[in-house]
């Protein structure tokens, strides 16, 4: 508070206010009499500065980024505004710097990063950090150890959420067929035995015990085997990529399953288990909970990702969402108190809300009630998340390109198209013509 005018007192005043002063006990400190409170002056009003915030991708305009988490950062920091810029049109990163981008900040995710990278836009966090005396005990090990592997030997920025898998499934086929209900700290293996038993022909329909929405349980592997080296090779072609694809295949291959290309790709997965109620167990993203606030009428509950004996305890790799404060910005202070607001305990408990992973120690979803996010009410919800994430695999621009032929190998062994020994090796060769291909188009 600002020191008010000096005015000169009245005899009287003084001399109660000395009485005061000798009169009072020294239970406190007390000042010397006659000494002048200097008081405290208010802290210099900050400038206006506006941050260029670039999403590399489309379909997410500004309204749902500023409901989503640029409200939290202005409502900390009122003299910081938003130029919000989205990539509508999918340019290369190269065409959007040569039209004159210069973002202070960029959302990206550990496998996108390569790419900012690349271009020149990548920053290290440190000496930010170290700045403004940030404390990252606060942040999940596994999630800072995530962004720290993108880019070794710095901190590549600060993270937002994060998305993982979880294991949901339908209580009433559970209830329907006499099976015990799953349960966390499961294996895959024990998690296999009650698919087989579910797995039936009843009535006219065909029931199946377990089906897998998204192809990302190749991209997040719990073992955190890589599938491109560091010379941009593909390196999957090995025992351990093996057993890990055989240990879902296996789940396809049961009696009476009826596998077909439309049944184990995504999209008929899901419509199985949230419409036909027909698939007792699903994986996918935990933020794809099924929402009874939006009509999905489904009695369900989800339990910890399922774990492997050659990884005890551990859950998928994270698939981090963070932002990375550009070397080349000339706001990066700015920026970095920005990123602070995202990761304060209420703007992470919002993100929790919509289904995303918290990147705290300490997620919220472990606390999280039914009246923040009625649709968990009576849910297992702390599983959403796993205890413990993946390693993260090596960034490489060519992990997408070597990912996608991993899934073609998945699905040929499912569909018996070939055994999965011919298939990941016709696969590898067929990444790394993908990957030569794209090397020599940039010479």
């Amino acid at each position: 508070m600002a020191n008010r005018p000096r005015q000169k007192m009245k005899p009287a005043l003084v001399t109660f206010l000395i009485a005061t002063l000798l009169g009072t006990t020294a239970c406190g400190t007390q000042k010397e009499p006659g000494t002048a409170d200097p008081g405290t002056k208010p802290a210099p009003k900050p400038e206006p500065v506006e941050l260029t915030m670039f999403y590399p991708w489309s379909g997410y305009p500004k309204e749902k980024f500023m409901e989503d988490a640029g409200n939290s950062i202005i409502k900390k920091y009122p003299h910081i505004s938003i130029n919000y810029v989205q990539n509508e049109k999918g340019s290369s990163y190269e065409a959007l710097i040569a039209g004159g981008l210069k973002p202070d900040l960029i959302m990206t995710t550990d496998s996108s990063f390569a790419a900012v990278k690349t271009v020149g836009w990548d920053g290290d966090i440190t000496e930010l950090a170290a700045k403004n005396k940030y404390n990252f005990d606060a942040i999940n090990p596994g999630v800072l150890k995530g962004i720290q592997a993108v880019d070794p030997g710095k901190i590549a920025g600060l993270p937002s959420h994060v998305n993982s898998l979880a294991l949901f499934y339908n209580k009433d086929l559970f209830d329907k067929f006499g099976v015990p209900y799953l349960t966390d700290g499961m294996t895959w293996d024990q998690v296999y035995e009650v698919a087989k038993k579910i797995t039936r022909l009843e009535g006219g329909t065909v029931y199946r015990g377990f089906g897998i929405r998204t192809g990302n349980f190749i991209g997040m592997n719990q073992l955190s085997l890589p599938v491109v080296d560091k010379n941009n090779k593909a390196v999957f072609n090995t025992d351990s990529w093996k057993n890990y694809i055989g240990n879902f295949a296996r789940f396809y291959q049961v009696p009476g399953y009826g596998a077909t290309k439309e049944l184990v790709e995504g999209a008929k997965a899901y419509d199985m288990f949230l419409k036909d109620q027909t698939l007792a167990m699903l994986v996918q993203m935990q933020s794809d909970y099924p929402r009874e606030s939006l009509g999905q009428k489904i009695n369900w509950d989800v339990v910890s990702y399922p774990t492997l004996a050659a990884n005890p305890g551990t859950g998928p790799q994270p698939n981090i969402v963070f932002y990375v404060i550009p070397k080349t910005s000339d706001k990066r202070d700015s920026a970095f108190q920005a990123l602070t607001a995202i990761l304060e305990g209420e703007q992470q408990k919002a993100f929790v809300k919509t289904g995303l992973g918290s990147v705290l120690k300490q997620s919220p979803a472990a606390s999280i009630g039914a009246d923040v996010v009625p649709d968990l009410k009576g849910k297992n919800a702390k599983s959403l998340f796993p205890v413990k994430y993946a390693d993260l695999v090596e960034p490489n621009t060519y992990l997408g390109v070597a990912q996608g032929q991993v899934y073609q190998a998945f699905l040929a062994a499912v569909l018996g198209s070939d055994d999965l020994n011919t298939a990941l090796r016709v696969a590898q060769e067929n990444a790394n013509k993908a990957i030569e291909t794209q090397l020599a188009n940039k010479k």
